[in-house]
């Protein structure tokens, strides 16, 4: 499992001609270290008199972060498989009328699956972005610039896991599908409009206070 390799094993096999670990991966690792930086910012501040008006608050905070870590942890290697699912599908035999029938679909079948996976990321990634502008807003200014950087990496999670959407539907055939999928997409990228920018200012604002 990639989840259990150790950081340096895992650039290594991101590096080298392997087609696993990819983009994909790389887009669940990215969204999955945001999460983790929410929850250090939370048990940075739980606890601490200063903030002890918000400590339910970020209580609920850091519950639905580690979720989060846990759900897109599990997508590094998801990707993965999905991804080789593809590869799998495009060497199947080719010999026969029949063949080639059965490869078509299979593949189409696979691209399907490789495209949903991203979508989750981006799903996921986007909660992310919210959890961090929350935290950031109430969170011990101690750890603001952790803040920041989570809101950083989930806006990056979400534009990476994207392109990975992107190039799986660009080879769908099933309109109806890649419509379904580009709709939430773009649902997706709506709701998480600005969000960034206004995660930042507010790191901005606490850092010079």
């Amino acid at each position: 499992m990639l989840l259990e390799l150790r950081l340096g094993d895992f650039l290594r096999e991101l590096a080298s001609k392997a087609s696993v670990p990819g983009g994909g991966s790389v887009s669940a690792v990215t969204g999955a270290m945001a999460a983790a930086l929410i929850s250090m910012v939370c048990n940075l501040t739980t606890g601490n008199k200063e903030y002890a008006d918000v400590e339910e608050r970020i209580k609920g905070i850091v519950k639905k972060s580690e979720n989060l870590r846990d759900e897109l942890s599990k997508l590094i290697d998801k990707d993965a498989d999905a991804f080789s699912d593809v590869i799998h599908a495009i060497k199947m035999p080719q010999e026969t009328e029949e063949d080639k029938v059965l490869r078509h679909e299979a593949i189409q079948h696979a691209l399907q699956k490789a495209a949903l996976v991203p979508l989750k990321t981006m799903e996921l990634s986007k909660d992310a972005l919210l959890l961090a502008r929350e935290v950031a807003e109430c969170g011990s200014k101690n750890a603001i610039s952790d803040a920041g950087v989570a809101a950083i990496l989930a806006g990056a999670a979400i534009k990476a896991a994207k392109i990975n959407v992107d190039i799986n539907l660009a080879s769908i055939e099933d309109a109806e599908f890649t419509d379904k999928i580009a709709k939430k997409c773009d649902d997706i990228l709506a709701e998480i409009d600005g969000v960034l920018d206004e995660c930042l200012e507010i790191v901005e604002r606490k850092i010079y206070s």
